[in-house]
């Protein structure tokens, strides 16, 4: 499979009224990637491609994201179930990782 266009990607609107992504950053433009009708794919496209930069085509394609957010929904809900600190946990690493898990899947639509 041939490689892909480096990260990151950002969005911005054009002269043509649509918006175009491209790789590089606001200030320094790399290659424009695509140029996209509406705002919200435009920006969606860039935030995803960007937040699955080290993640191979291959375990994408095979729904590593979603299986992902899956297991960390039963960790979060093991969590919920039994307290960490009942755990051995005394210095609270299992109360991080539960309240990093809920704020994190606070913004992943169930």
């Amino acid at each position: 499979m041939a490689e892909h266009t480096g990260e990151p990607w950002v969005a911005g609107d054009n002269e043509m009224g649509d918006y175009t992504i491209w790789e590089g950053t606001l200030e320094e433009v790399g290659e424009v990637i695509a140029a996209v009708k509406e705002k919200a794919n435009a920006f969606r496209i860039a935030a995803a491609i960007n937040a699955c930069k080290d993640i191979p085509i291959e375990a994408l394609e095979d729904g590593v994201v979603e299986k992902t957010v899956r297991a960390c929904r039963l960790v979060a809900a093991f969590g919920k179930k039994h307290p960490w600190t009942g755990l051995g946990d005394s210095k609270g690493y299992g109360r991080d990782l539960q309240a990093i898990l809920e704020a994190a899947l606070d913004k992943v639509p169930k």
